[in-house]
């Protein structure tokens, strides 16, 4: 069975100031994603579907040559269109923003018909965890179905010294899976400690090694079917609003609510860096180059591919 892995490229980047699906941030011109895809495809992945948009397709198609990586692994691309919405629905007219990360999942509909795993291009998440993530599938037995997996970051490891967060707390019981997916939207450090700040302003105080969620999932393909009548549930509810988004997390939330889906939870220790503000470029780029300097990846990083 093929390892496939989803990534969704397909974001705006409104906070971080440019495209930083495209931002080059290795020495020798590497984008963020290939330090996933390195990852992905050292930790056994063989099929890489990116979720781009349009606008950028012929830029990041041509960084990511299919000779580039030295290795047999099936490169697809999809878009995450404005228009791939349920029929009769007409999106407002003054809609730029992309429909959410459910929908981008979505639009892979048609080129994933096996388990798989799905990641954001904003983040780094660590070798360790593409190998977690690849070992559970793996093990998933043949004609698996409603079963999923999380992997579970400490929350300590992943945030941003340059803003707030939203981040997925995970309930999770005795036998590791997920009871449920609580997002906060604004986590942070405060005078030292981590905070979860209400509608109030009234500051929560979070343990730092609470389990969060980073959007990094694994899905058996029977998670299409629910995107698709769940998205068609939201547009009719909120495709008017011009900034609503559909989010995956809700989804597996609701699912593992009504006893449809089990989710297990992956637990790692690998910190978590990623691209939300333009300041946290800098920041990236030294991880990236300490990386490098510990014998973590060569440089050029495909090199020795």
């Amino acid at each position: 069975m093929k390892k496939t892995l989803v990534v969704m490229a397909a974001g705006m980047g409104s906070r971080y100031g440019k495209l930083k699906q495209i931002d080059q941030l290795g020495p020798d011109g590497e984008y963020l994603i290939d330090y996933a895809v390195y990852d992905a495809l050292t930790a056994g992945f063989d099929k890489i579907v990116f979720i781009i948009r349009p606008d950028f397709a012929a830029e990041f198609q041509k960084h990511f040559a299919r000779e580039k990586f030295g290795r047999e692994v099936e490169i697809v691309y999809v878009y995450q269109k404005m228009d791939d919405v349920p029929a009769g629905f007409v999106p407002p007219a003054g809609r730029v923003k992309p429909w959410g990360t459910g929908h981008a999942v979505l639009a892979a509909r048609d080129v994933v018909h096996e388990p798989f795993a799905v990641i954001s291009a904003d983040d780094f998440y660590g070798r360790a965890a593409y190998q977690t993530v690849a070992d559970w599938l793996e093990k998933l037995p043949t004609g698996s179905q409603n079963r999923y997996a999380v992997v579970g970051y400490r929350l300590g490891n992943t945030l941003s010294q340059n803003g707030w967060v939203s981040r997925g707390l995970l309930k999770v019981d005795e036998q590791h899976c997920l009871t449920s997916i609580h997002e906060h939207t604004k986590v942070g450090w405060v005078d030292g400690q981590i905070v979860s700040r209400d509608k109030t302003d009234t500051d929560h105080i979070l343990a730092p090694d609470r389990l969060v969620s980073m959007v990094m999932f694994a899905f058996t393909p029977d998670i299409f079917e629910y995107l698709s009548k769940e998205f068609e549930q939201f547009v009719r509810d909120s495709g008017q609003d011009l900034s609503r988004e559909f989010f995956t997390p809700v989804v597996v939330n609701d699912l593992i609510q009504a006893g449809t889906a089990s989710m297990e939870v992956l637990p790692t220790e690998s910190a978590w860096f990623g691209m939300t503000y333009g300041a946290d470029r800098q920041e990236a780029v030294a991880q990236i180059k300490r990386l490098i300097g510990e014998g973590v990846y060569p440089a050029p990083l495909w090199a020795e591919a």
